[in-house]
């Protein structure tokens, strides 16, 4: 007798990856065939021993070309460097049949292929060994019966003209990043580089506020933490990062500029998850259960320990600074019916706070405090219909405020709760029918603040009930070659003092197929967004009688499949701006980036502000099972005109150029690295051309030239980072290390000036800064 190692190829599960959709059959979603391997080489199987009965297993990416051959492979479980090195080389000399549209055209694919190296026992006849040892010989046999795909990432087309979607587990080592994958929403073009680090998402040149962050289609207050460090929801949490600059479709309301959507995995997982990360900023674990067939739960939670680090350090001498401090907690119970349908609840909860301590005066110790929370709960059950529809019913709410306090001096805050309501019946767009998506989408709560900051003017205070009722449907037609979308929204907003609307909001877009692999892109329709509860009260300094301000969004662009693992992508557009909110510049507002100097516009709230932004944007995307790399451009102008009778002039968040070149590589060895390289046109901002001395106050009174007439200097960094992976029977331990300007540059973020206003002293950005980080994995 001798012993063989024969490597079979187990089943297969056809699965597709879609926006809002459960992962479900290839074939039924996209009408794309499973791709059949036609030929394999023979396996030059591991020295390494396996008793009998003992298997070993390689889950194999194959990234599958439009000829059917394998382009790229990549180890997804290992069974250690010699089974692995083995199905890798033996992978890359399959021939596929191609998989293929219902329209017969061959499309690149990627899907997930396990090799089982096993021990099976061979009978020889005694006669043919001619008495000599069993030969070294090893077969070349493999069962081909029953080839299954695990996972087919090829995304359902949708109606988004500029949709750019960020998969979790491809960009999760991109340098700059920490492993947090929101912020490489910031190196995608339409996005301006936030001073100083931020978490303002500055979208297609207008203001962070007129932007919004969403949660699987609900909004939410932010999606980072201070000074944009990580993201409120853990990453592994979440399935895609969806980034929208504008021209989406009418699911999306109440938002003037741009938005990023935060979407969790809508199917059941299939086996337990665990890790536990460490770096120089948070701590970070997280854990997801299967509970048997029906049931999964998944806990994850971080806690930062900045201050726990500085505090002892800051907390000397007569002035101390209590360091920034964040938390979050994440919990998820999904259950999925006898019938099949998913019931998904699933709560958050984030909390931020700093604190500054003076020296202690008369008895008492000054305190500045600031800090940020916010608790919700999301209630989802969806349901699957009889012709390709389903039903979607999501709860999503609870409390959130925003804080700022100064011991004695004065309080200010900002509390809404406002839940939503939404119930969407949908159908995908497929050759055989139209795609529909039908839905309402309510908020109704209560809205308070409170400004009692005596150094900004008299004391502001006001709460009232909000009611938006938001109905929308929109019809998708395949029309040939080219994907048409009608849709329009309708919102309203009901308040103590008044009544707006209702707004309608017209859209469409299109999208036409004008050659292999390349396709033509357009859209046009209106948004618009409510004025803020605080601009509105007339208890306050509001202005009941203000309206919705507006924008018309217009884009055109064109996108090219360059082979199967690249591509290109390029769109224009222009945005015109009406009825924007104007006045009261001088008030205290909340806000993360850098403070505004003057002069400001002190006159009554008004829809007196029009603006326009236009550019252009290129993203070149590169992906294999080894490298991500993409490299942005963003070439653009932002303007405004606050008043009638005043000039159109520089928006503060202009940025004429943004270019970014961001990868990482797989070296070997379970070795990684990546690079950043940034630049981009300093922001406008006020000069001070002149100040004079008040005697009463007994300072400089600084007087300033035309509004945003100056631009600080251009910005460069240079960014690394190197991952180095250890693979155990049972877990897996990673290690990394990111450096900040690897250069070390100085960079002018914020302008500031000497006390007597007679020289420039910008605040500049972060220098060379190393960060370290370890994460197990089981």
């Amino acid at each position: 007798m001798k012993l063989l190692l024969i490597m079979l190829a187990f089943g297969w599960q056809a699965t597709a990856s879609a926006q809002d959709a459960d992962q479900t059959d290839v074939a039924a979603l996209e009408q794309v065939s499973v791709p059949v391997l036609l030929s394999q080489p023979p396996v030059n199987y591991p020295a390494t021993a396996l008793a009998e009965g003992e298997t070993a297993a390689v889950l194999l990416r194959l990234v599958i070309d439009t000829e059917g051959r394998v382009v790229d492979a990549t180890v997804d479980e290992s069974a250690g460097d010699a089974f692995d090195e083995s199905a890798i080389l033996a992978s890359l000399q399959f021939i596929f049949e191609p998989a293929r549209t219902a329209d017969k055209d061959a499309v690149a694919v990627e899907i997930l292929y396990r090799y089982v190296f096993s021990v099976q026992e061979v009978v020889v006849p005694a006669e043919e060994t001619n008495n000599e040892q069993p030969s070294e010989q090893q077969s070349s046999e493999v069962d081909t019966g029953g080839i299954e795909v695990l996972v087919v990432k090829r995304r359902l087309p949708t109606n988004e003209v500029t949709e750019r979607i960020l998969d979790v587990q491809d960009i999760r080592y991109l340098p700059g990043t920490g492993g947090d994958v929101v912020k490489v929403v910031q190196n995608l073009p339409g996005v301006g580089r936030s001073p100083l680090g931020t978490g303002n998402l500055i979208i297609r040149g207008t203001a962070p506020e007129d932007s919004g962050y969403f949660f699987d289609g609900a909004e939410i207050p932010t999606v980072f933490h201070f000074s944009g460090l990580t993201t409120v929801v853990t990453s592994e949490s979440l399935q895609e990062v969806a980034f929208l600059p504008g021209s989406f479709s009418v699911r999306y309301g109440r938002v003037l500029g741009g938005l990023v959507d935060l979407r969790l995995s809508p199917s059941m997982p299939q086996q337990n998850r665990n890790y536990l990360s460490v770096d120089v900023y948070q701590a970070t674990a997280f854990s997801e259960i299967v509970l048997g067939k029906k049931d999964a739960l998944q806990i994850s939670g971080r806690r930062s320990y900045i201050d726990v680090v500085l505090n002892p350090i800051l907390n000397s001498g007569t002035r101390t600074v209590q360091a920034p401090r964040y938390y979050d907690f994440q919990a998820r119970w999904l259950h999925e019916t006898n019938r099949g349908d998913m019931l998904d609840i699933y709560f958050l909860l984030s909390d931020d706070s700093f604190r500054f301590i003076g020296p202690e005066e008369e008895g008492s110790v000054l305190q500045t405090g600031f800090g940020t929370e916010f608790q919700k709960l999301r209630v989802q059950y969806r349901q699957e219909f009889e012709n390709d529809w389903r039903g979607d019913l999501t709860l999503f709410g609870g409390p959130e405020s925003k804080e700022f306090s100064t011991e004695g001096a004065g309080l200010a805050y900002e509390k809404p709760l406002v839940p939503s309501l939404r119930y969407e019946v949908s159908r995908t767009l497929t050759d055989d029918h139209m795609g529909w998506n039908l839905g309402t989408d309510t908020m109704a709560g209560v809205d308070s603040y409170l400004f009692d900051v005596p150094s900004f003017g008299p004391k502001e205070e006001g709460s009232s009930y909000l009611f938006m009722p938001g109905l929308y449907a929109e019809g998708l037609m395949r029309l040939g070659r080219t994907d048409l979308s009608l849709g329009s929204r309708m919102d309203a907003l009901a308040f103590e003092d008044g009544f707006i609307g209702p707004i309608f909001d017209p859209r469409v877009s299109m999208k036409t197929k004008v050659w292999k692999g390349g396709a033509i892109k357009a859209a046009t329709g209106r948004h618009s967004q409510f004025p803020e509860t605080r601009q509105l009260l007339a208890e306050g300094d509001g202005n009941p009688d203000l309206g919705a301000k507006w924008a018309l969004q217009s884009s055109l662009g064109l996108e090219q499949e360059i082979g199967s693992i690249s591509s290109i992508e390029v769109v224009g557009f222009y945005h015109q701006l009406y009825d924007l909110v104007s006045g009261r510049e001088d008030v205290l507002r909340f806000f993360t980036g850098p403070p505004d100097f003057g002069p400001f516009d002190t006159d009554p709230y008004a829809n007196d502000g029009v603006g326009r932004t236009y550019g252009i944007e290129a993203l070149w995307k590169l992906q294999t099972g080894r490298s991500i790399a993409l490299v942005s451009a963003t070439f653009s102008r932002s303007e405004r005109q606050d008043r009638p009778d005043s000039e159109l002039e520089l928006f503060k968040y202009d940025q004429p150029v943004v270019l970014t070149a961001i990868g990482s590589r797989e070296m070997g060895r379970s070795w990684r690295m990546g690079g950043r390289v940034r630049f981009s046109s300093g922001y406008p901002y006020t000069p001070v051309v002149n100040s004079f001395y008040d005697l009463s106050s007994r300072q400089y009174i600084p007087v300033f030239g035309d509004k945003d007439s100056a631009r600080l200097p251009d910005f460069f960094a240079l960014d690394v980072r190197f991952d180095k992976e250890w693979l155990y029977d049972r877990w897996t331990l990673t290690t990394y290390l990111d450096i900040q300007n690897l250069t070390n540059t100085v960079n002018p973020e914020v302008i500031s000036w000497s006390y007597d206003y007679e020289v420039e002293e910008p605040v500049t950005s972060n220098p060379f800064l190393p960060a370290f980080g370890i994460k197990g994995e089981w």
